[in-house]
């Protein structure tokens, strides 16, 4: 029992260890990591990338966390409906305005797409994402905070822990290690100089290929007992005749083949 317990736990691990990623850059020496905590709806500089945290998802079953990331965030205030402000991204700075707003949802204008959204959810206005963190007050003196990005990566820990993103004609690999009800915890790797590319994926054997061999061994050890004559005892007497012994004749039958005796004579 104790052996099948450690062989389960052996198999977990390298179950896990079969999504681990490792980077590098055509100079390994100019390959730098950063990681950094942030919480739902704010943004940090992590390896000089602006990444926002949009929401966090887990799975305590199949233990696996989920998180929504923007990429080149920022975040953003918006007093009253008569004000507009700019989302201020480095790849792009669009124009957001205020329409409306409630206690749990606004009227938002990006550009020219105008959406309503709710409080606490990651939309996409125009090409513009965004999740609306606070919305303080009502009618045209609401203040609604926002958190606003230019890429979205959905990360997940089981599936796609890891996504390499171009910005700013530059490659960043963001990794989600892990994560809370309001936070995640996000790597990012990146080169100095030079590509940064990915170089090793640890991937466990399938198993079915050794089933497969030794299913196939058995059926020809089957067959091979099967059409060995050594394996098969014949029996005894086949291919051998036995006669009879004559049968015994009567009084009667002596008799008349003595009468024929006499007149054979």
């Amino acid at each position: 029992m104790e052996k099948k317990c450690v062989l389960v736990v052996l198999l977990i691990f390298l179950f896990y260890t079969a999504s681990a990623v490792s980077y590098t850059c055509t100079n390994p020496d100019k390959l730098r990591v950063d990681t950094d905590e942030i919480n739902i709806a704010n943004r940090e500089k992590v390896g000089g990338l602006s990444i926002g945290v949009c929401s966090i998802t887990s799975n305590s079953v199949y233990g696996w966390i989920e998180s929504e990331v923007f990429i080149d965030s920022n975040k953003i205030i918006i007093e009253g409906t008569n004000s507009t402000v700019g989302t201020e991204l480095i790849s792009s700075n669009s124009s957001v305005n205020l329409v409306s707003a409630s206690s749990d949802r606004a009227e938002i204008k990006i550009g020219s797409t105008t959406k309503e959204i709710d409080l606490g959810e990651c939309e996409l206005i125009g090409s513009t994402q965004i999740i609306l963190a606070e919305i303080s007050g009502t009618g045209q003196t609401s203040i609604v905070n926002a958190l606003v990005g230019a890429q979205k990566i959905i990360l997940n820990t089981n599936e796609n822990p890891s996504e390499i993103v171009d910005f700013a004609s530059k490659k960043y690999a963001v990794t989600l290690v892990s994560g809370s009800n309001n936070e995640a915890i996000l790597k990012v790797n990146y080169c100095l100089e030079g590509e940064l590319t990915e170089i090793s994926s640890v991937s466990i054997p399938e198993p079915e290929a050794e089933n497969q061999t030794n299913q196939t061994q058995n059926i020809e050890n089957q067959t091979v007992q099967i059409q060995n004559p050594e394996d098969e005892n014949p029996p005894e007497n086949i291919g051998t005749f036995v006669e009879a012994p004559p049968e015994r004749q009567g009084f009667f039958e002596r008799l008349v083949e003595w009468f024929k005796g006499l007149f054979s004579n």
